[in-house]
């Protein structure tokens, strides 16, 4: 009895540390004051710090209660029971909802302006305030620009160049931007969810080119606390929508009252984040290492 009570004190400070070490409860959504996301903006010399992924935290943890709670007999079943969920509830514990990347379906349909759009049906939307943290970025409208993306589509009305940053850990191979349906635009692509669309980047073999600013490799790629400057060419938005409002969930955002936003950003990551399998492998782990330490 001593021992499980020994264990159970144990869960519960590494629990009280994994809490503390997100800076909010796990059962709390995750929402960042604007005025605090216009503030991390940086400049073309800055860089952001990557938020850590918090599934290391909760491997770590994981390895530190097992040698904690390393019995020196042979262990009866209520300490092989209080051992693996106490194990299983830090995994779960320090790996919140908001660690988790959250799926967006789309369709895309590619016409003949501009580029060919070519987007996969499973991506993750990025966006600034309400967003989790793996999935956050700061916008920032820079102004109108004589600069254009795509000249075999320019329709005359002035270029909108848009800044965004990478605030989450992961680094985002392809990156998309797709306007609400409020939203005009002219060099988009195709169609995102039947909404105008184009891909944020710069070759030389397209006509398309959006990108014209990376503050870390010039390489398309949308790395942690990098920087982008992309342009929207033609944008007009009759609700007096700003073109660097990304703040609400889902392609295209619901048109309610109060809603301000204007597009939305949608990439893939270069490696798709292990939250998920690693929880369940260590949740699988806690298991196999109370059967073993009970023989």
């Amino acid at each position: 009895m001593k021992r499980i009570i020994h264990q159970l004190l144990a869960i519960a400070s590494f629990l009280a540390l994994g809490a503390r070490a997100m800076g909010a409860p796990a059962t709390q959504p995750m929402v960042v004051d604007a005025k605090w996301v216009e503030s991390r903006v940086l400049g073309s010399d800055e860089h952001a710090t990557p938020i850590p992924e918090p599934t290391s935290l909760a491997i770590i943890m994981f390895g530190v209660l097992a040698l904690l709670t390393r019995p020196r007999h042979r262990a009866g079943a209520a300490t092989v029971a209080a051992r693996t969920v106490g194990c299983a509830a830090i995994v779960l514990g320090v790996t919140p909802p908001s660690a988790y990347a959250v799926p967006t379906t789309v369709t895309s349909l590619d016409t003949p302006k501009c580029d060919v759009l070519s987007v996969p049906t499973s991506v993750d939307e990025l966006g600034t305030t309400i967003f989790p943290l793996n999935e956050l970025i700061s916008s920032k409208w820079l102004g109108p620009t004589p600069q254009i993306a795509c000249p075999m589509s320019f329709v005359g009305i002035p270029s909108q160049l848009i800044e965004i940053t990478n605030l989450t850990s992961t680094t985002w191979s392809q990156v998309w931007y797709a306007g609400n349906s409020t939203t005009a635009i002219s060099n988009d692509d195709g169609l995102i969810n039947q909404e105008e669309a184009f891909l944020i980047n710069n070759l030389p073999t397209d006509m398309n080119n959006p990108l014209i600013f990376e503050s870390g490799p010039v390489d398309n790629m949308f790395q942690p606390g990098e920087t982008w400057r992309f342009i929207i060419d033609g944008y007009g938005n009759p609700a007096g929508q700003q073109p660097h409002v990304f703040d609400q969930i889902g392609v295209p955002d619901p048109t309610l009252p109060g809603m301000t936003a204007s597009g939305n950003i949608v990439a893939v990551p270069l490696v798709p984040e292990p939250s998920t399998g690693v929880a369940l492998v260590a949740l699988g782990a806690c298991a196999l290492l109370a059967r073993r330490r009970s023989r």
